[in-house]
């Protein structure tokens, strides 16, 4: 059993994850030896696990890159040929795939940071609601042109936290609720204080989550049904980026669905 034992460490270390440790049937130092086989088989389920995470991430990064970049090629191929003028509208069309790849690595850039423990933040001592109420100011007409209309209700919360990331957050919630907002739609943006926390709320009227969706809304790609496709916009990692964000706070953010219809995206901050 001894030599089975570390023929199967081996495998674990020559790149077989899926090798484990059997337990041996015997008496002296079982105690010791049991906990040492249980604790190498946690750790190839880890790795194992993060295996996986790695390749499933690889595939979606290259899904999202392909959109894009077979757009622009097939333009910038079609104008090579005289297929397509390059006049204003079909040049802004390309520089708009080219803001998409540009956000995607972006994205990409933070979330890697934030599991790597180096999302650098500038804190400030601030008005959570004031902070909101010039964000929604800027961000209104662009969304209001867009046909989403931004209710507020934004009570006093004092924060210390980096504006510029909070934006961001308002940011990235709030085209969620215009992408998924139905026949343009209404979303209301609140923030709050109370047992030692900060809130900032963005409430739409869209389809709304189903029962067991509302953890894995924040995971990266991932999307609730077909409806939610990268053809309705988006990099699929917006609300992976509001997680991050809010955790490098020492905070949280959490969803769920809204009374009436629709859904709830909330941070929480300490106050």
């Amino acid at each position: 059993q001894i030599a089975a034992g570390e023929r199967d460490v081996a495998m674990v270390a020559g790149g077989d994850l899926g090798a484990r440790v059997v337990q041996p049937e015997f008496g002296g130092g079982a105690g010791e030896t049991h906990q040492l086989i249980a604790d190498f088989n946690l750790m190839a389920d880890e790795m194992q696990r993060a295996e996986r995470d790695m390749r499933e991430s690889v595939a979606a990064i290259a899904h999202e890159l392909r959109t894009p970049l077979t757009v622009l090629r097939g333009r910038l191929q079609g104008m090579s040929d005289g297929v397509f003028v390059p006049d204003s509208k079909g040049l802004a069309g390309l520089i708009l795939q080219v803001d998409s790849l540009t956000q995607i690595v972006e994205d990409l850039r933070t979330l890697s940071l934030a599991m790597a423990g180096r999302l650098l933040l500038q804190p400030a001592n601030l008005d959570l609601a004031q902070e909101i109420e010039a964000a929604v100011d800027a961000l209104a007409p662009d969304f209001t042109a867009a046909g989403l209309t931004i209710e507020r209700d934004l009570r006093p919360a004092p924060v210390r936290a980096d504006p510029a990331r909070l934006r961001q957050v308002l940011l990235v919630m709030l085209e969620n609720a215009r992408r998924y907002a139905l026949n343009g739609g209404v979303a209301r943006v609140e923030t709050r204080r109370g047992e030692g926390m900060v809130y900032l709320r963005v409430l739409d009227r869209g389809p709304g989550l189903r029962v067991g969706d509302e953890e894995r809304v924040f995971e990266r790609f991932w999307r609730a049904d077909e409806s939610r496709s990268r053809d309705a916009g988006g990099t699929g990692l917006g609300l992976a980026v509001v997680k991050a964000i809010a955790e490098a706070h020492g905070g949280s953010a959490i969803a769920f669905a809204r009374p009436g219809g629709g859904a709830c995206f909330e941070i929480r901050l300490p106050a």
